[in-house]
């Protein structure tokens, strides 16, 4: 595949195949990712809704928020108990229309600049206030919005950028960009606001007194109007505008527009921060986020602030690398390892893709690496900020996303620094995107993993499948199961992965001096004992779990089984607290005490072994 496209006039046209690998992949990722499971989706799509009746402040329509429609929870995967597969969102709930008789009240945390949504307010106005269209394909229609204007600021970004094309082409199509351009979130604008700029800002600074077109200096005019509207992240990128070269420009005017319109960024940035955060959780002073309160924290003690937030960020590089480059939504789901380690491949081929720019310069390339590191060690001290405490020891290590904006300032310092045979330029062109290619794919195929099947993963990481997966699990509300010496607690699964191999049962907090055993054991449909064990209540730890392994895996007649647990001598008025969930979740088996059934489910866990054969049930 490199010697295929080595000789193809392609590779010498890095924003085309971003347009086309971005159109393949970002279209796939609108369609197949299911609502909901992208970042913060439903707090979106209730601003959009909002902004639908042309209401540009958030929560405003009544106070504190706002009326929405109930499948803007109702529909959203983000709030299934478990890990389960979505196809029914693009099947039987597809057609489903919202119910308009009973709206419900929410308060959004979606208070962005409402330029960023105003696409998919249009749509949703005339397709869900005008019309009655379903719910589920009109979301996909939004998203197809967003990722188009963040498909269209990065190409044309890509096209600007006079060195590191193929370094910024890799960047935009990194899996956790994309997957934000795929769904309904603030940072696919935000991201293609960052890399005009970007473009823009590179341009100016290596070819400053060349004859050009106007409509360079208008766009980058906008690039700063954008960065105002866009995320706060984007803003620490500005200190660049220092160091442009004005005195070469070829009309002064030229300076006196770029230094208009950033005075017009900050006007934007600060008065839409004026107006939006008084209506948020920002300013309540009752939430984990007021920063004024964090701020306080801070200056009260900032070298314990120091203390904290060096420790997390070096403890926990590795975390912030992996949702920098690829996850999926809220961190659900197991990403391909690989692609982990072919990315900095694809970095390394597209660094040096492009032969040696003499304009390009030490000087050029250390503005822009001061420029990269400052940026982003601000962007990580402020996102940890919002949530430190004094003493804490961690951790907001998986908002790593928030560094997309930053960093391609550093690896574009060093593209174009070398200069090799001609051949060799276009080889590691092809290897680019022969490796893009390979990641995009990695990372679609676990996209199905984790939302379309019960162990895919499996596939990948060689590890037995292990089912039910929770997502609400809420402990502190959660009811429980108590086994003494009167009570037979036994719950019943349907296994999704075959033969079973071991069961588990998950404790709450455990009193103080218990004494006595429990008996966990599992039987088959026709209530043959399949495998037992005995366990000291002394020795079980409070939150945690009771396992059976069986000697090998046993399957059972329509993969049916029971999980009992007994005790012969735990007195009945202190009792063992297995955890319960609120309700009764589980669908394919029943909790029952003595035999009446209850109206709740245990949370308990199955595994079976690796299969190849299971991978695409």
């Amino acid at each position: 595949m490199v010697r295929t496209l080595s000789n193809s006039s392609l590779l010498r046209k890095p924003a085309e195949i971003f347009l086309f690998l971005g159109l393949l992949f970002g279209i796939a990722g609108v369609v197949f990712i299911p609502y909901g499971a992208g970042f913060d989706e439903e707090q979106h799509l209730a601003r959009i809704i909002e902004m639908s009746d042309y209401v540009w402040i958030p929560n405003t329509s009544y106070p504190g928020g706002a009326y929405i429609y109930p499948e803007v929870l109702t529909l959203s995967y983000q709030r299934r108990y478990f890990l389960e597969p979505a196809g029914d969102l693009l099947s039987e709930k597809f057609s489903r229309r919202n119910d308009r008789e009973n709206l419900l009240f929410f308060t959004s945390r979606s208070i962005y600049n409402p330029v960023i949504f105003l696409p998919q307010a249009l749509i949703t106005r005339w397709f869900w206030r005008k019309y009655d269209y379903p719910f589920i394909p009109i979301v996909i229609l939004c998203r197809l919005a967003g990722l188009f204007l963040y498909l269209a600021g990065s190409y044309l970004a890509i096209r600007v950028i006079p060195v590191g094309k193929w370094v910024l082409a890799a960047l935009a199509l990194a899996p956790m960009a994309l997957f934000q351009a795929a769904t309904l979130s603030a940072d696919g604008f935000t991201h293609a606001a960052s890399f005009l700029f970007i473009g823009f800002g590179v341009e100016f600074l290596l070819n400053p007194d060349q004859p050009r077109r106007s409509w360079k200096i208008w766009g980058f005019a906008a690039s700063l109007i954008f960065l105002g509207m866009a995320k706060s992240g984007p803003m620490l990128l500005l200190p660049l505008l220092l160091f442009l070269p004005y005195r070469r420009f070829p009309s002064r005017a030229w300076s006196w527009t770029i230094l208009g319109t950033t005075l017009l960024c900050f006007a934007i940035a600060a008065g839409w921060s004026a107006l939006s955060i008084p209506t948020s959780h920002y300013g309540q002073s009752d939430t984990t986020q007021n920063f004024n309160a964090h701020l306080s924290l801070i200056f009260s003690d900032p070298i314990d602030f120091l203390r904290a937030s060096t420790a997390e960020y070096t403890s926990r590089f590795g975390e912030y690398y992996r949702n920098w480059l690829a996850s999926y939504g809220h961190w659900i789901g197991v990403v391909p390892t690989s692609i982990f380690w072919l990315f900095p491949l694809v970095l390394g081929a597209a660094v040096l893709a492009e032969p040696r720019q003499p304009s390009f310069d030490r000087r050029k390339r250390l503005i822009l690496i001061v420029l990269a590191l400052l940026s982003t060690v601000l962007t990580a001290l402020f996102f940890f900020a919002l949530f430190y405490k004094p003493g804490m020891s961690a951790s907001y290590g998986k908002q790593g996303r928030y560094f997309i904006v930053t960093l391609p300032l550093l690896f574009i310092s060093f593209s174009a620094a070398a200069n090799l045979p001609a051949r060799l330029h276009s080889a590691l062109r092809g290897l680019t995107i022969s490796l893009l290619l390979l990641v995009l794919g990695l990372y679609s195929f676990g996209l199905y993993a984790t939302y379309y099947s019960y162990c895919g993963s499996t596939y990948y990481t060689f590890q037995s499948c292990v089912q039910p997966v929770y997502k609400q699990i809420d402990l502190d509300t959660a009811p429980i199961a108590v086994v003494h010496s009167e009570a037979i607690i036994t719950q019943s699964f349907t296994s999704v992965c075959g033969a079973v191999e071991g069961v588990r049962v998950r404790t709450l907090d455990i009193p103080a001096g218990i004494s006595g055993t429990l008996t966990l054991s599992l039987f088959d449909n026709n209530d043959s004992l399949l495998g037992s064990t005995d366990v000291p209540a002394a020795s079980i730890k409070s939150r945690e779990y009771i396992n059976l392994t069986l000697p090998e895996p046993i399957p059972s007649a329509g993969s049916q089984y029971q999980i009992q647990i007994t005790s012969p001598d735990i007195d009945p008025a202190q009792g063992f607290p297995l955890l319960a969930a609120t309700a009764d979740q589980y669908l394919e088996g029943s909790l029952a005490i003595n035999g009446f059934e209850q109206e709740n489910d245990l949370i308990f866990k199955y595994t079976c072994p690796f299969s190849w054969s299971r991978i695409f049930r």
